[in-house]
């Protein structure tokens, strides 16, 4: 008889013993990380299979097989220290090598391959999805095939390795990365104890980020926040991880598919960085939505907003080096989870805070302000004409003032274009109705802009019914200049389906549009009141212009702009 003892580190059995038995044995061929370190405290993203789990066991034990080499199903199922459950079954005649180098659980030919980003995170999700327990004995069969349900299996069922590899072999087929070159479907493995599959990044520049993992018998599969500046990652040291790159993992194949967020940047002297799409919310490849709206910060950063498919708005930041925060959804009106709305515009105030505007869908415009240190105020309703609680829109934009003030430009209920202010102390000024162009009473279209200038002016720019677009000032004492048209690429006035402006530090402007060709095309205004040419910028993968649906533009203190197009 002999004598294995089993507390924090279950060892690898590294002779033929079934591992549905529960059977620890000592072994230094490998290692099975036992996950059940001092609680997790990592935030949970989503739980929808939160409790109990029986899977699994812990403490020391000792068992009465003399020979685990020759012994029975019988044997095995009598020793006082087997875990036997519905879910595992012991075949004597068919007992199992937990080498990693061994394919113990199922194979196939794809396996060990090239896979993509996108697929591991969906393979990650699918355990959450079916709420796998932690269970270090216990074999999970799905169609992504039959894995160990522990950490280390966890991300060898993402990565769709040939076998359940351990914390120990998992570098075996992977290569050691930077932390902060970190992308989705990575992984942080603590070789000695525990493993996560890295999901992409909550927020950069304060070391947040998104993460899959089995953690420990007591709760599921489950996907957390962690932080690499915290003290501990899912309950070990931080800095007892090393970040890995699994050697066949390939970038997902960028979709070109209506409503893909693009970015890309103008420099001063007027060329531009080629387009590349932003990562999605949750790991995703990509962000797609409906409406989109990018302003610029003192400090360089900038901000994206965007309704993605599901109706929900969204926000993002590019910091100052280029990098991304991950796509998070924006807090609802009363406490609800999320915000679902129609429309959605952002400024970037002098003081380093934003303002967002949005239509709900109660048809409402909706205000609150994100603070500098990236905290929310409440959202709360933009009052109406003649007294009403609420002003009902189809359309709405948002335009920081050097003064601290913020204008809203808005198509109303009645689909004519008004004005409100916001004043730096927060009170309004009411809405103010806008006459047209060429001497209409007002002025009607599906699209509108408007940005700040340093003098205290403001610009509007809008889409008449007539598919044209047109422009005016505002000056600083609230005098308008009245609309006139945009001169076009080769036409009088300039057609256009989707447009922004910018108002830039020297006191020009820099227009975007999506023209009646269906591309992207910029021109500026110079301070002195002239244009300039329009010009294209070249699109996706080579092509010589951007199809586009939807295009907004940020001025940045650099004298850089910063372009958002969505894919057509």
């Amino acid at each position: 008889m002999f004598t294995t003892s089993r507390s924090r580190k279950l060892l690898s059995l590294s002779i033929a013993v079934v591992a549905a038995a529960g059977i620890g044995l000592g072994g230094a061929s490998s290692s099975y990380a036992d996950d059940n370190a001092s609680a997790n405290t990592d935030a949970v993203v989503a739980d929808p299979n939160a409790g109990q789990v029986t899977g699994g066991t812990e403490g020391t034990f000792t068992t009465t097989i003399a020979n685990p080499a020759t012994a029975t199903a019988d044997e095995i199922a009598a020793d006082p220290s087997s875990t036997l459950s519905s879910r595992t079954s012991v075949v004597a005649s068919a007992m199992v090598d937990e080498s990693p180098n061994v394919d113990y659980a199922s194979s196939s030919a794809t396996r060990g391959g090239s896979i993509t980003r996108g697929t591991v995170m969906a393979r990650a999700q699918s355990w959450v999805d079916e709420g796998v327990p932690y269970n270090q004995q216990g074999y999970h069969t799905d169609a992504n095939g039959t894995y160990r349900e522990d950490c280390s299996g966890f991300v060898s069922m993402a990565w769709n390795l040939p076998v359940s590899r351990t914390t120990w072999t998992l570098p075996d087929v992977a290569t050691a990365i930077s932390k902060s070159a970190m992308q989705p479907g990575d992984i942080l493995d603590y070789t000695s104890e525990h493993v996560i599959l890295f999901a992409g990044w909550k927020d950069k520049s304060a070391g947040t980020f998104y993460y899959y993992a089995e953690s420990n018998p007591r709760v599921l599969t489950n996907e957390y926040v962690g932080n690499l500046n915290a003290s501990t990652i899912a309950g070990w040291p931080a800095g007892d991880y090393t970040a890995y790159r699994y050697n066949n993992i390939a970038a997902d194949a960028v979709p070109v598919t209506a409503g893909t967020f693009y970015h890309s940047v103008r420099s001063t002297s007027g060329t531009w960085a080629n387009f590349n799409p932003l990562h999605g919310a949750n790991g995703a490849a990509t962000f797609a939505g409906s409406q989109e709206s990018i302003t610029g910060l003192p400090n360089g950063s900038s901000q994206v907003v965007g309704i993605g498919l599901d109706g929900n708005i969204y926000h993002t930041g590019r910091n100052v080096d280029g990098s991304w925060t991950a796509f998070d959804h924006i807090t609802g009106a009363n406490g609800a989870t999320y915000f679902h709305g129609s429309d959605v515009a952002i400024a970037g105030m002098p003081d380093g805070s934003s303002q967002l505007v949005a239509i709900g869908n109660d048809g409402n415009i909706w205000h609150r302000v994100r603070n500098g240190d990236g905290s929310w105020t409440v959202f709360h309703t933009i009052l109406g004409l003649n007294g009403a609680p609420a002003f009902k829109a189809s359309r709405v934009q948002i335009a920081a003032m050097p003064d601290g003030s913020s204008q809203v430009l808005a198509y109303g209920a009645d689909k004519n274009m008004y004005l409100d202010i916001r004043y730096a102390n927060g009170s309004w000024s009411g809405w103010t109705e806008l006459a047209g162009a060429n001497g209409a009473a007002t002025f009607q279209g599906p699209d509108l802009a408007i940005t700040g200038l340093p003098d205290g002016s403001s610009q509007i720019l809008a889409i008449g019914n007539n598919g044209s677009v047109y422009h005016e000032v505002r000056s600083a004492a609230g005098v308008f200049s009245g609309f006139q048209a945009i001169p076009g690429v080769t036409t009088t006035a300039m057609g256009a389906s989707s447009i922004g402006i910018a108002g830039m530090p020297n006191g020009s402007s820099q227009v975007v549009a999506v023209g009646t060709d269906g591309n992207v095309w910029q021109t500026t205004r110079n301070a002195s009141g002239t244009w300039t040419s329009w010009t294209a910028p070249a699109g996706i993968g080579g092509a010589a212009k951007f199809a586009a649906g939807q295009v907004g533009i940020a001025a940045m203190p650099d004298g850089t702009t910063q372009v958002l197009a969505t894919t057509h």
